[in-house]
């Protein structure tokens, strides 16, 4: 098939305009694009939490898949970072350049106080996502230490294996 796979892995809907289209992806969304949209859209809207996946995801089978679902995962972690990384460098260049720009005119104005809206936006999603991925790893150690007590627990106890025959 000469189809490509995007997938929004983001948790909240996107919407995009790409070679004069506009759309938009509901969260973790995955959707079919011809090859020329596809590849365009997972080259240059990454910033959108966008990622191309491969066309195995068109069998509804291997996306529930183990390996369906560990790929799908890899690649929501790979979405979320692209946004993450485009969201640091519109609150970098405002805290960064605006300060410079601020400092050279010596002019005694806090740059958050210029912060446009668009910036403010994106500076409360980035500390939205850097939450939920604190709040995801709180609950990978919680469930690996359960894990722990319960493996201690059980090796506390005899253990009866019987000789197969």
């Amino acid at each position: 098939m000469d189809d490509t796979y995007i997938l929004n892995a983001l948790d909240k809907e996107v919407t995009f305009k790409a070679l004069g289209n506009h759309f938009t992806l509901k969260p973790k969304q995955i959707k079919r694009f011809n090859k020329d949209m596809g590849d365009f859209i997972a080259k240059e809207k990454g910033q959108y939490g966008l990622v191309a996946l491969d066309e195995r995801f068109d069998d509804p089978e291997f996306k529930l898949s183990e390996e369906g679902q560990a790929i799908l995962a890899e690649r929501e972690r790979e979405g979320i970072l692209k946004r993450v990384a485009h969201l640091k460098m519109i609150a970098d260049n405002l805290l960064i350049s605006v300060r410079q720009d601020l400092n050279m005119s010596e002019l005694k104005i806090d740059a958050l106080s210029i912060a446009s809206d668009g910036e403010l936006a994106a500076m409360q999603e980035l500390s939205q996502l850097q939450r939920q991925d604190n709040d995801k790893e709180k609950l990978r150690l919680e469930k690996a230490r359960a894990l722990e007590r319960e493996l201690q627990k059980s090796s506390n106890a005899p253990v009866n294996f019987q000789k197969a025959k």
